[in-house]
């Protein structure tokens, strides 16, 4: 249970905080990824300076991750919050449903 305003109001701040940090990456992301990356990654997370990517197909994430190095210096470039990057399969993707299990 939360104590009083205070304790609101922090925490109200660090969610708006995560939020705009996120949008922030999304923006980085849409910037310095190829088109056809777009429709198959998304932006998770951004935690210690790094941004974790969802990558939906395993080949795409083994050329992103080839890649990892010069996608982090353009991101760092354009943002001061992120100085890494960190490509992970997209678990949301592997537990859709498919249209013979509906």
């Amino acid at each position: 249970m939360l104590g009083g305003s205070r304790e609101v109001a922090s925490l109200i701040h660090r969610a708006a905080t995560r939020c705009h940090v996120l949008e922030a990456a999304e923006d980085v992301w849409r910037r310095i990824a190829s088109p056809q990356w777009l429709t198959q990654t998304r932006v998770q997370r951004v935690e210690r300076r790094e941004m974790v990517i969802a990558v939906s197909d395993p080949v795409l994430r083994y050329h992103l991750r080839q890649s990892a190095a010069r996608l982090a210096r353009e991101a760092a470039r354009l943002s001061p919050v992120i100085s890494r990057i960190r490509f992970e399969l997209d678990g949301a993707a592997e537990e859709r449903p498919d249209a013979e299990g509906i």
